[in-house]
């Protein structure tokens, strides 16, 4: 049987790491899909979608902050996860949407006076190349939109 020992796997022009194992065998992939942005620039309402306008991380480019859309440059299985939360008073709503069809939504209704509501969502979704995926607040509802971390889109390509 043979062996085949490798650090590194290039694309075929050489000029981009696919793939790399670590000295603790554990598989890289540098140039994987993968983003993560929450919002800041305040509230979003009824009806409207949300543009995550404080980028952490953008690998490949594919999200875009001012529109608040991620269009697929790869197809395949990705994970999205999104979380929501309310200013008091007020409920929570908001949906996924791929190419403006929902995939999956979630809310809460506000039950207590003084605090805020929150969401969490998160699935698997497979794209196409140039499929728009974004994040609109329905149900007569609206998010807090400030700094903290409160709101948050994140995908990355599984494979």
């Amino acid at each position: 049987m043979s062996k085949l020992y490798v650090n590194e796997v290039h694309s075929k022009t050489g000029s981009t790491k696919a793939i790399e194992i670590d000295s603790d065998g554990r598989v890289l992939t540098p140039n994987r899909v993968a983003f993560s942005a929450t919002r800041t620039a305040g509230s979003v309402t009824n009806g409207n979608f949300v543009a995550f306008d404080s980028v952490d991380f953008n690998i490949g480019n594919a999200y875009n902050s001012s529109t608040g859309v991620f269009t697929c440059p790869v197809a395949g299985i990705y994970f999205v996860q999104v979380q929501l939360i309310s200013g008091s008073t007020v409920n929570v709503e908001g949906e996924v949407q791929v190419n403006g069809t929902r995939k999956f939504n979630q809310r809460n209704y506000h039950s207590t006076a003084g605090t805020s509501n929150g969401v969490s969502m998160g699935g698997l979704l497979d794209l196409s190349v140039s499929d728009e995926v974004k994040v609109k607040i329905i149900g007569n509802s609206n998010i807090f939109g400030q700094n903290g971390g409160y709101d948050v889109f994140s995908m990355c390509l599984m494979g």
